[in-house]
C-alpha cells in the first residue's frame, strides 16, 4: 500500500521532513507563529524564509494615495520589523532570512516557495487589524487552491495553547473514505511517526442518510484500518467512526481527545468550488489547534498501481452507504 511519492523518496521526505520552509507573516502574528517556527525548524535543520508582503499603497490609505517619502519612511518600518522577527528566529538557533516584497500576499507567497523550493507553508490565518485580514485572510483561498505543498495553519482560536501545540503529541486525521484517502492517510502517518504522535483516524458518517446502522459503523472502521501500512506502523493509531454534521464532529472530537493538530485533505472538489464551503476551511475558521492541510496538489499523482488499490478501498466505502 506504500505509494506516495513512489517515484521520488527525497521528495517524499522533504514533504514530512521539511529542509526549506517559508513562513508568512503581517508582522502581528509573531507571538503566535514563534514556537511552530523554532519547534518545526529545529525538528527537521530546516532553513526558514520569513516573507511579508508589502501591499500597494492604494491600499493602505483612504484616498488611495501615498507619496514618495511617506512610502519610503513606510517601507524602510515594515522591512525593519521583517528583520526584527527574523533575528529572534535566528536567536532561537534556527536559520532564518527574511524578504520583504511589495505585492499581493498570494503572489509573494508562492514566488517565495518556488524560488526556495520549499515543502512546507507556515502561516497564520487571521492577522490581527486592516492590514493583517488584507493579508492573509482574504487570499486563503486562493493560496489553498494553488499552493503546491502542505500548508501548517495556525488559526484564530489556536493561540492560547500555542506553546502546547508546538511538540504535537496527538494528531486528529479526518477521513473521508473517497477520492484520495490512501495517500492523505500514507502522510499523516508518515507525519505523526516523524513527530512521535498518537494518531486517530475518524470517519463521520453523514445522520441524515438512511442506513447508518452498526453494521454500517463496522464497515467504516474496517475501511479505516485498511489505509493502515500493512506493516511497519511507527505509531499508535485509534479508529473512530461517528454520526453527524461533519466539521462539528471533527471539532468536538478534537477537543476530546485534546488533539494539538488537525491534518485535513482538501479533497477533489473542482477549482471554483466556494472555499469556505470546505471542511478545511472551516477547520482553519474554528479549530482550536492547528490545522496541517494536504491537498492532491501537495501530496501528488498516484502511480497506476496506486489508483487501483484507492478504488478498491473507495469501493469498499461505497458500501456503507448500501
Amino acid at each position: 500500500m506504500s505509494y506516495l511519492f513512489a517515484n521520488s523518496d527525497t521528495q517524499r521526505q522533504l514533504l514530512i521532513a521539511p529542509s526549506q520552509i517559508v513562513v508568512a507573516t503581517d508582522l502581528t502574528d509573531s507571538e503566535i507563529l514563534l514556537p511552530h517556527i523554532v519547534s518545526q525548524a529545529l525538528a527537521h535543520h530546516a532553513h526558514v524564509t520569513l516573507v511579508h508582503a508589502i501591499l500597494p499603497a492604494n491600499l493602505l490609505t483612504l484616498d488611495g494615495t501615498l507619496s514618495y517619502p511617506e512610502q519610503e519612511r513606510l517601507d524602510r518600518s515594515i522591512t525593519g520589523m521583517v528583520i526584527d522577527f527574523g533575528a529572534r528566529i535566528r536567536a532561537l538557533g534556527v536559520s532564518c532570512d527574511v524578504v520583504a516584497e511589495h505585492g499581493f500576499s498570494a503572489d509573494v507567497i508562492r514566488k517565495q516557495i518556488e524560488t526556495r523550493q520549499a515543502t512546507r507553508l507556515i502561516v497564520a490565518t487571521h492577522g490581527r487589524g486592516k492590514l493583517g485580514r488584507l493579508a492573509l485572510g482574504s487570499v486563503a483561498a486562493e493560496l489553498l487552491r494553488s499552493i503546491t505543498v502542505p500548508i501548517f495553519a495556525v488559526g484564530r482560536h489556536a493561540a492560547s495553547q500555542v506553546m502546547r501545540h508546538a511538540t504535537p503529541r496527538k494528531i486528529l486525521h479526518p477521513v473521508s473514505l473517497t477520492g484520495n484517502s490512501l495517500a492523505h492517510a500514507e502522510f499523516v502517518h508518515a507525519v505523526a511517526a516523524d513527530c512521535g504522535a498518537q494518531l486517530t483516524l475518524l470517519h463521520v458518517l453523514e445522520a441524515d442518510q438512511p442506513g447508518r446502522t452498526d453494521q454500517a459503523v463496522l464497515r467504516a472502521q474496517h475501511a479505516l484500518r485498511e489505509l493502515l501500512p500493512s506493516s511497519g506502523l511507527q505509531t499508535k493509531v485509534d479508529i473512530q467512526v461517528c454520526l453527524g454534521e461533519r466539521t462539528e464532529k471533527i471539532l468536538e472530537y478534537a477537543d476530546r481527545i485534546s488533539a494539538d493538530w488537525i491534518i485535513a485533505g482538501l479533497g477533489a472538489k473542482p477549482p471554483y468550488w466556494p472555499l469556505q464551503e470546505s471542511t478545511a476551511y472551516r477547520l482553519m475558521a474554528s479549530a482550536l489547534c492547528p490545522v496541517f492541510t494536504c491537498g492532491r496538489k501537495a501530496i501528488g499523482e498516484k502511480p497506476p498501481l496506486a489508483a487501483l488499490e484507492e478504488s478498491r478501498v473507495s469501493a469498499q466505502a461505497g458500501k456503507l452507504y448500501s
